[in-house]
């Protein structure tokens, strides 16, 4: 049997997986070619908040995180007074389809924001940690998401 013109996607899930099917030339015999084209299913994007790298560089930035899979950066932006100015967010993208629960800069160990309110697979929650109370004030005691301390979500004083 003779295949040609035939083409099949894998899935690896790690990164040293992806590596090995790159580097195969045959199979049963058969010639094989690997190509990686797809540019928004091998990869993941994350918001990390950091004021100490609004003086770097995004190339900067990059260059110190590529050996933890950032293969691009974008600052976030905000207009104030009708000027656009830099913010201490980041979008970062990854090599990987599943996305870092933190990444290590600027001597900083720092929670990656991954998903939005139309991608989580979440129950909703409002900021004082409890379900949706929209038009009714937020009661105590509080009970954060991201480190589970006694203050809001968006406290910035959180640790996490």
């Amino acid at each position: 049997m003779r295949l040609t013109g035939a083409a099949a996607r894998l899935e690896p899930v790690s990164n040293p997986q992806s590596k090995r099917l790159q580097k195969i030339e045959r199979f049963a015999d058969i010639p094989v070619e690997v190509i990686i084209t797809h540019g928004t299913l091998n990869v993941s994007k994350g918001v990390i908040f950091c004021r100490d790298l609004l003086n770097c560089s995004l190339e900067e930035i990059e260059e110190n995180l590529v050996d933890q899979g950032v293969i691009s950066i974008k600052r976030i932006k905000t207009r104030r007074d009708g000027t656009l100015v830099d913010t201490p967010n980041l979008i970062l993208t990854f090599n990987t389809r599943k996305l870092p629960k933190f990444i290590n800069a600027a001597m900083y160990r720092l929670q990656i924001f991954g998903h939005i309110a139309l991608k989580c697979t979440q129950e909703p929650n409002c900021v004082c940690g409890k379900t949706p109370h929209e038009g009714k004030p937020c009661e105590t005691p509080y009970k954060c998401v991201n480190c589970e301390g006694t203050h809001l979500a968006r406290d910035p004083l959180c640790p996490k």
